[in-house]
């Protein structure tokens, strides 16, 4: 396919899914809004603006061979079947489908995952051609919401202890160490074997009541990370299956916080994909349905997943005084009182979390100063080349085209040791954005993050409070503490204190 004659939603969609790009990252190199990608994928029959058919026609122009390929390969009948956004197909798309459906039956989500998880060890179910189901998603929050056992129990903590249950979470706090460190690719089948023998055979047996809800509710937890570790290898249909039926594990056992937790995955998942409104439900919904019961820690969490849906629908306004909630939220946490499956939940994450919602908001001065409260001597591998890689597109937003590609190369030493999609693809989306720019000659020898006078100017505006940059009254405020100039209308414990 040599040229396209009319460039509708389906073709624009196809051409980003081809080259491998965030639905986001693609709308920001065409100059258009990802929301104008959104609306491609409700009416991907419409023909595009004139200006946008220019535009892709170049992409399209400029684009390798094996891009080529992918994009004629994308735009065949099957990888389309009438949805509205591209989920290619698998080789077993109604196992999908249905693990993508909410069960009321807890039988049926326990068979459910089995089938799922035998899929998932066979060859022919390949973790690049499982697709994410856009309109599971209403379910799946109503069936949690209105399943009828959440409502009015108590939580997974005042349940009957089991060893087997405990023994069930201390071997996933392990495997979800070695998720951070190493990737999805290396832990997603030691999950699935370990899921198959040791927590499904339980999951069938007959226990006492309080016994019963805690294995349930440890069961839910190794369900969470076989969804990560799906989600982190690109399988994002068995991903989206087994966080819906974790949810049903989650709702059986009656805990709130952990079924709060899927969802705010779920919504993670979304926004990466590209589904933003699904990712805002999602984000909303883990809040309901952890209300009352969530630590601080989590309902921080939660709050920061919505506001990288926010930011990912351009909502700047929204997603800035949602970011200001999450602050003030975690400033109250106690890590002592926090499930153990949130312990990753640290200030690093949560600043992590801030700098993509400001990279994505086009603000990179904010997101660059969070870049460096967002890693940590304890910062896993896998995290630390998303967070390089984001400050880098940060740095090469501001125009510091060396400071990028130096940031770049750092992360990309440290993606060769994580099995990670997620990480191929921030690397490949650097890759492909730093080929094409012409680095300054270093004819001093000094960058941003050498230079000792930027470094210090950089700490004295950690010490401020970096959110208020982009506060609604734009008029200069003094600082209370020192009269520094920076707009500071509180302390926060993210971006230190004060102490010009």
């Amino acid at each position: 396919m040599d040229i396209v004659a009319r460039w509708t939603g389906r073709h624009g969609l196809a051409l980003a899914e081809a080259m491998r790009l965030p639905r986001e990252v693609f709308a920001r190199q065409l100059g258009i809004s990802p929301r104008t990608m959104a609306d491609w994928a409700k009416q991907p029959g419409t023909p595009l603006a004139l200006k946008t058919q220019e535009l892709l026609d170049v992409v399209l122009d400029r684009a390798s061979e094996s891009v080529r390929r992918r994009f004629i390969e994308l735009l065949q009948p099957s990888y389309w079947s009438g949805a509205p956004s591209i989920a290619s197909a698998s080789v077993d798309d109604g196992l999908v489908e249905r693990a993508a459906a909410y069960q009321g039956d807890v039988t049926g989500a326990v068979e459910m995952l089995n089938q799922l998880a035998t899929a998932d060890l066979s060859d022919p179910f390949d973790a690049s051609r499982s697709g994410w189901l856009r309109t599971a998603a209403p379910g799946a929050i109503a069936g949690y919401m209105f399943g009828g056992n959440s409502s009015d129990g108590a939580s997974a903590s005042d349940v009957q202890r089991a060893d087997s249950a405990d023994r069930i979470r201390s071997v996933a706090t392990h495997l979800m160490d070695l998720d951070f460190q190493l990737g999805g690719g290396v832990v997603r089948r030691m999950l699935v074997v370990y899921f198959q023998s040791e927590v499904a055979p339980l999951l069938r047996r007959t226990h006492p009541e309080g016994i019963r809800r805690d294995i349930f509710d440890a069961a839910a937890v190794v369900t969470q990370l076989l969804g990560w570790s799906a989600y982190d290898a690109g399988a994002h249909g068995a991903a989206q299956g087994y966080y819906t039926q974790g949810l049903r594990l989650a709702e059986e056992a009656n805990d709130r916080r952990l079924a709060g937790y899927l969802m705010g995955d779920l919504s993670h998942q979304a926004n990466y994909l590209g589904n933003y409104s699904e990712a805002l439900q999602f984000a909303r919904a883990a809040q309901s349905a952890s209300n009352g019961w969530a630590t601080a820690t989590q309902t921080a969490a939660a709050l920061a997943m919505e506001a990288r849906a926010l930011a990912s629908l351009s909502e700047r306004r929204q997603c800035i005084e949602i970011i200001r909630k999450a602050e003030r939220t975690f400033e109250r946490r106690a890590p002592g009182d926090d499930p153990s499956w949130m312990s990753y939940f640290t200030t690093e994450e949560l600043a992590g979390e801030f700098l993509h919602c400001f990279t994505v908001l086009g603000m990179p001065r904010e997101a660059r100063e969070f870049s460096v409260v967002a890693l940590g001597p304890a910062t896993p591998a896998r995290t630390r080349v998303f967070i390089e890689m984001i400050t880098a597109q940060a740095a090469a937003m501001a125009g510091d085209l060396d400071e990028a590609i130096e940031l770049g190369r750092g992360a990309l030493a440290h993606a060769d040791a994580v099995a990670s999609t997620r990480c191929r693809r921030y690397v490949s989306d650097f890759r492909r954005g730093s080929s094409t720019a012409t680095a300054r000659t270093r004819a001093s020898g000094v960058s941003l993050v050498t230079c000792g006078a930027t470094t210090q100017a950089l700490r004295e505006r950690l010490n401020h409070r970096l959110i208020s940059t982009a506060a609604r009254d734009d008029r200069p405020v003094r600082c209370a503490e020192c009269a520094c100039g920076w707009r500071t209308p509180r302390r926060s414990r993210v971006t230190r204190q004060c102490s010009a």
